[in-house]
Order: structure tokens, then sequence, then C-alpha cells
């Protein structure tokens, strides 16, 4: 009796405050904490325990109801009798697992706590799910659930109890026990509620050494899932996405000192070690995972704000001085680079400063840009007609070789950059892609452009005029290539529009279109090459036909269609409206004792068709 009384003086205790889930205007009451190894608890269960076994002998539920009470556990009294219906039959691991299910969805910590209890018979079942429940999913144990609902407390009672969550494997996955156990709709169900309660802060918060490396990882997991996983479940996997996202921002915003939010951002750990050299490797990583709402908090856009200006923090104030910063990296950022890269940041020491890189960087552009402009009013009049040497060109060498200069600078820095952060990682932006094109363009300029330079042609070669030059001269290639360098060159200035803020995000919307772009024309070059195929086994027999018509004029089938290539060609230029409706008409010949024109007007018919569609 003595024991009875104590427990239900401490059970009293337990209870939450009448008022503690409402809103309150003004005060903090902190949290509740639980003590669950204390001498007086170990009590309670033990006493909880005997009248769990008391109640399967006889049936009387008296006693178990008084300690739910005294509890004061939320639930109704029919779902307290349902609970006693468990208990009673208690002895089966299966009700006693379904029970422990019920006090998770009633959100009561101590009541979890007393009904496992029960599990010290059988503790190997306690951690996993029922298996013939009617309210519950086979794959639904205990700690899914508690972290679906985001209880916190028992969430934490359950990992203190070393609970774990199984992860599933993507649907596309192809390790070796994916590819020999099926896919099942059961799966795709198992996936998607283990995901939730990844996604749950409770999880993330008690279960995982860095909730915010864990958020980066899952929303990664999440964005794979949206795209391979079943069309059923996306909109869940899209809530769950945008969950994580806010969960990262909940992250930074407990950081309310500048101090903390600079050690939070300049942690490593979990962060890739090419990152680690960066002043703020967490940022790179949730780049990395697609983090735009972290990348967008006002917080971490401060503290990168901070690098940004480092030792120009005062940048804007004192007119003269700024003007002599920029001044200084715009022209003499060739002197400048230099000395800071042989004296191991000694000397040009405000190269630290990621601001005066990219001044010095935008002035190294335009440069550029300039020069390839420069290089059209170089080649011109009959000079150009006539020249076959690089060397040729006045005033044409320097601006060449600035510009091979600049290309081989940009593939030394692309691919140190590719070798730290891998290739994957490295193309994820549409803006490498297109580096990577104009160097490979360049270099391929550079190596005829070197041919010519090394090993010239004969004296009377170097005159002579292009109308006696092969279609595969080197020269021609070489004009080719850096036509299309210059364009890829000028098109890079869309990197620089992107950074400002009227106008980059139409640019960067631009830059994903291409991808959809280039999908689209994969479509329409297969449509166009499978009715060229046809259109040229209806034309072939009529090629290289005449007729003479009425008039006595003669006309002779079109070449338009003489091979399925141009057929192709054509085909694709009739799509912007450039061909013209006659060359449709099939040409036969004459025939009969009058040599009247045949006409084959189902054959013309049909390749016009053909055509339109």
């Amino acid at each position: 009796m003595v024991n009875c009384v104590m427990g239900k003086k401490v059970l009293s205790k337990l209870k939450v405050p009448e008022n503690y889930y409402e809103a309150k205007s003004e005060g903090y009451d902190g949290h509740l904490e639980w003590e669950g190894d204390t001498n007086k608890m170990l009590c309670m269960k033990y006493e909880f325990y005997e009248k769990i076994k008391k109640l399967r002998q006889d049936h009387n539920n008296a006693e178990v109801m008084e300690v739910f009470e005294s509890l004061g556990v939320a639930a109704t009294e029919i779902q307290m009798e349902h609970l006693c219906e468990l208990l009673q039959e208690s002895e089966s691991p299966e009700m006693a697992k379904e029970a422990l299910l019920i006090a998770i969805c009633i959100g009561s910590r101590p009541l979890v706590e007393l009904i496992l209890t029960i599990f010290q018979d059988y503790p190997h079942e306690e951690r996993s799910g029922c298996a013939n429940s009617a309210g519950f999913l086979p794959h639904m144990t205990p700690l899914m659930l508690a972290c679906i609902l985001n209880n916190f407390a028992i969430v934490q009672c359950l990992l203190l109890r070393n609970h774990s969550i199984d992860v599933p494997h993507h649907s596309a996955c192809k390790c070796d026990l994916c590819l020999l156990v099926p896919n099942s709709n059961m799966d795709a169900i198992r996936r998607v509620d283990t995901l939730r309660a990844l996604s749950s802060e409770a999880f993330l918060w008690l279960a995982t050494d860095d909730p915010f490396a864990a958020a980066c990882s899952l929303s990664q997991d999440l964005a794979i899932c949206i795209k391979e996983d079943n069309f059923e479940f996306m909109d869940t996997y899209r809530v769950l996405y945008n969950n994580v996202q806010r969960f990262t921002c909940h992250v930074i915003d407990n950081n309310w000192r500048a101090e903390e939010l600079d050690i939070f951002l300049a942690h490593k750990c979990h962060c890739p070690l090419a990152t680690c050299a960066n002043p703020y490797p967490r940022v790179q990583l949730a780049l990395e995972a697609h983090m735009r709402n972290f990348a967008g908090n006002p917080n971490v856009q401060r503290a990168m704000a901070c690098i940004w200006w480092r030792g120009w923090g005062n940048f804007g104030s004192n007119a003269a001085r700024d003007s002599y910063r920029v001044l200084r990296h715009v022209f003499l950022y060739p002197i400048l680079a230099l000395f800071y890269i042989f004296t191991n940041g000694k000397v040009g020491s405000s190269f630290d400063v990621p601001l005066a890189r990219y001044i010095s960087y935008t002035a190294s552009y335009i440069t550029f840009v300039g020069c390839l402009i420069g290089l059209r009013y170089v080649k011109i009049g009959n000079q150009a007609k006539t020249v076959h040497t690089p060397t040729g060109y006045v005033g044409g060498m320097p601006l060449e070789i600035y510009c091979y200069l600049y290309v081989i600078g940009m593939l030394a820095e692309r691919y140190i950059q590719f070798c730290r952060i891998g290739f994957n990682n490295y193309f994820n932006f549409w803006w490498r892609w297109f580096d990577f094109m104009l160097i490979g363009i360049f270099c391929l300029a550079l190596h005829l452009w070197l041919t010519g330079v090394l090993m010239p042609m004969e004296p009377d070669l170097e005159e002579l005029n292009r109308i006696h030059w092969p279609a595969w001269d080197y020269f021609l290639i070489y004009d080719i290539y850096v036509c299309t360098g210059c364009i890829l060159g000028i098109w890079k200035i869309f990197y620089f529009f992107q950074l400002i803020k009227g106008i980059g995000g139409s640019v960067i919307s631009v830059g994903r279109c291409v991808s959809s772009i280039y999908n689209y024309l994969i479509v329409m070059g297969v449509i166009m090459i499978s009715f060229a195929v046809g259109i040229n086994l209806l034309v072939q027999p009529y090629l290289n036909s005449a007729v003479v018509d009425e008039d006595g004029s003669t006309r002779e089938m079109g070449q338009q269609f003489r091979s399925i290539f141009f057929t192709t060609r054509n085909l694709y230029w009739a799509v912007y409206g450039y061909l013209d409706p006659n060359t449709y008409t099939i040409v036969a010949g004459n025939s009969g004792p009058d040599q009247k024109p045949t006409v084959h007007y189902i054959t013309s018919f049909a390749t016009e068709v053909s055509n339109i569609f």
C-alpha cells in the first residue's frame, strides 16, 4: 500500500500543466525534463508491470485505469479501455507492440515508458512493427511513428533504448541486394514513411550527431526520390523536401550572435575535403545540396558579405582610396597577380579580398573580349585574302597571344577546381559546361596557331590567295575555330549578368531552358530523319528526271531531296519557312504519242503532306 501511494504522488507530479499547450502572451515556463532512471521511477515501472500481470489473470482493469488517470493521459475512456484490452493480452508480443504504438499516438512519454516495461519478457520485439495489426502497417516501428508525430520526448526515450530506423534504398538502386529483390508497391510505401520519419525535426535534432549535415544529405535523397520514385508520392516528397529546407533555416536562426554563426559556418565536420579550405565550408555543403532557403537566409548573406568585403569593409567611405584600389586591380592585375603567386601572398595581399579578385577577373575578361573584337579589325582588306600564316597580320599576334594566355589561365584554374570537387559537383552548373566548350575550342585553335607559327609554309605559299586554298586547309579550319571561340567568349558575358540582381534570374532561367531545348532538338531530329527516309523513298525514282511543258519550256526534278542528309536539312529549314512549295512538285517526264507531261498528283500530294507534318 505504501508503494502504491508513493507511486500516485510521483505520477501526479508528472502531469503536464493545464495551460502548457496554450499560447502565452508573456513569460516562459521552460521545458519538461523526464528522469526515468531514478529509484522512484524504477519502483513505478515495477509496480505497473505487476499490475499488468494481475490484469492478465483476473481481467480487472480498474488498477491500470487508475494509473492512466494519474498520468493525466489525454485520451478518451474508449481508447483507454481498448489499450487495457491489448495489455490484457500482452503475453503476445504483437498485442504489446500495438499497445506501444497506440501509446505513442496518444503522445504521453510516461505512458510509453511504463508500457515498455512489458517488453522485458521479449526484449527483441520492441523495435519492430506489428505484423497483423489493423491500425498500423508492418513496417511502422515505434521510432518511426514517434518521429512522424514529431514527439521529441518519446523519440528521446526510444533512442536511449537503442531504437533505430533502417534507411531503404532508392527505387533506382542497382546494388546486389536490390537486383535480387524486385521493388513492390509496399516498398514505395515503406520508403515514403521512412523518409517522413527521417525528415522530422525530432529525428534530425536527437538522432544525428550533426543535424545540418544530415539535413543536407536528406535533401539530396529527397530530390532523387522526386525524380525517380513513384508518381503517387511526388507531392509528399515535395512537402518533405520543403520541410528539410525550412529546418536548415531554423538551425541558422538559432545562432543569435555573429560569433556563433561564424563558428557554425566554419565547422568542417562532414564537409568535403575540397571545401575545407574555404572560409565557410558549411555554405558550400548547403549549395551542393541545393539548399536555396539556407543560402538566401539574411544571416548567411550577412556572413558572406563580411567574407566578400573582408579587408575592404570600409569600401565606399573614401572615394579617392576606393578609386585607387579599383584602378590598381583593373590596370595592374597581371603584374600584381604574378607577384602574389610567386611571393605566396606577401606582395599584392589585396588579392586576399574576394572583391578585389572579382574586379581583376572582370577586367581580364573585358580585355579578352576586346582582343577578340580587335581581331576583326586586324584581318581586313586584301591582306585577309592572301595571308596564309598567323604571323602575317600586323598587330594580330599580340591580340592572339593574350587570348590564348587567358584561355590557358582559365584552363589551369578550372582544372584545379575540377580536381578539388570532382566530376559530378563540377558540372552541376551550366556555365562550367560552357567554359569546357570555350576552352576546348580555343585549345584546338591554339594547336593550329602553333602549327602555323612553328612550321611556316614556303615563302611563295604564304601569300597565296584564298581561292587557291583547298577546303581542308588548316588556316580555314583555324578561322572556323576562332570564329566559334569568339561567339562563345562573348556569350560568357551572361555569367556576369546573372550576378546582377535585376536580370540575373532571367539569365539563370534561360540557362536551365537550354537542357529542355536540347531535348526538343533530339526529338525533332528523330522525327525529321524518319520523314526524310520516307520522302527520299518517294522521290528517289524521279531524280534527274526532266519534263517538257506544253509551252516548250523544260523543267528538271529538283535536287532538294537527292539524299537522306539533304532531305533532313531541307526539312529543318522548312520549320523556319525556308522551303518553297514548288519544290514538292514531282517531275516524272513526258509520255504518250504526243509526249504530254506526266503528272503524278498523288505522289506530289503525299510528298507535300509529309513535309507539312
